[in-house]
């Protein structure tokens, strides 16, 4: 979960100018929808919990297992990142550059 939150604190720039030019959002039945869920989006990117520095503690751990001196621990970190991506279901779209 600390991995997710960082990735959406990462991407929470580019998301958020995403929501303002309506990149985001396609709904074909009301501009109230696209504008509720944009709403939504919104809030959850400028909630306090992405500014805790502790979200940030899984993704360090992660790169710094990843600089160690062996290539057994870089695998393991591959690993450990595709393990993350497939739970996500992610289609690596390049939104939170996380991959």
């Amino acid at each position: 979960m600390m991995l997710l939150l960082s990735g959406v604190k990462a991407a929470k720039d580019r998301l958020l100018q995403d929501c303002q030019e309506g990149k985001l959002c396609n709904v074909d039945n009301d501009d109230d929808d696209e504008n509720n869920t944009n709403e939504i989006l919104k809030s959850i990117l400028n909630h306090p919990l992405l500014d805790d520095p502790s979200i940030d503690a899984a993704s360090r751990r992660l790169k710094h297992h990843a600089d160690s001196d062996t290539t057994n621990s870089l695998w393991e970190a591959r690993m450990r990142t595709r393990d993350l991506m497939r739970i996500m279901n992610c289609v690596q779209c390049n939104k939170c550059r996380f991959h």
